[in-house]
């Protein structure tokens, strides 16, 4: 029985880790602003980057965070031009794609 006990409170908690974090659209606002606009434009209509209003706002957040950390995009391919290296953490990262999703 503690061994039921114990696997399932470690599933739970590699659950739990795994789990995407809550987005934040108005600090994403001020990240994307700060480090995307230049490239994806003002309103992430695109610009030298591609349009990601719309577009990388649907991808799992997975894919997107490969894309802003790995510069791969959601069919894992390189993106062209290459993504600056960026170093979000996972909840500056939810809070762009929320940011994002805001957006038409």
């Amino acid at each position: 029985m503690k061994h039921v006990l114990l696997i399932g409170c470690t599933l739970l908690a590699s659950a739990a880790l795994a789990a995407t974090p809550k987005g934040d659209a108005k600090a994403g606002k001020t990240l994307y602003q700060t480090n995307c606009s230049g490239c994806h434009g003002a309103k992430a209509e695109g610009m030298v980057g591609p349009k990601l209003a719309g577009d990388a706002a649907k991808w799992k957040f997975n894919l997107f965070k490969r894309a802003l950390i790995k510069g791969i995009d959601d069919k894992g391919k390189k993106l062209k031009p290459p993504m600056p290296q960026f170093k979000f953490t996972d909840k500056q990262i939810a809070n762009i794609q929320a940011y994002l999703k805001t957006l038409k």
